[in-house]
């Protein structure tokens, strides 16, 4: 990640430390966001859920899973769908705030998408 911000690991480290962030969090938030989206818009199986979101197996997902959200993904996902298809029809449904931590690593998105010369 660092090389593709074009960053030494250290400087990364030391702008996540500032934000009083860590790789390891900011992966778990991304992963968990993820996770909601495969399981209330797809139909995209559990295993292969936690494959696309980097889990060795089913079981590390789903115990993943059940730490976030108190449930197993299977049963979450039921209950999800079955109170979207339960809620009355309305104009878009209001979201929550995303978890995700706005975090400036202090680099353009310019600059961390051009090629190495």
């Amino acid at each position: 990640m660092a090389t593709e911000l074009r960053l030494s690991v250290r400087t990364l480290q030391r702008r996540l430390t500032e934000q009083g962030s860590t790789f390891q969090g900011l992966l778990e938030d991304a992963r968990r966001e993820l996770a909601h989206h495969y399981l209330l818009h797809s139909d995209v199986e559990l295993k292969e859920a936690g494959y696309l979101l980097g889990y060795e197996d089913a079981n590390s997902f789903s115990r993943a899973f059940h730490g976030w959200e108190g449930v197993p993904p299977g049963r979450w996902r039921t209950r999800r769908r079955k109170s979207m298809r339960d809620r009355p029809a309305q104009g878009p449904a209001v979201r929550g705030k995303s978890r995700s931590r706005g975090i400036s690593l202090g680099i353009s998105r310019q600059r961390a998408r051009r090629e190495p010369s």
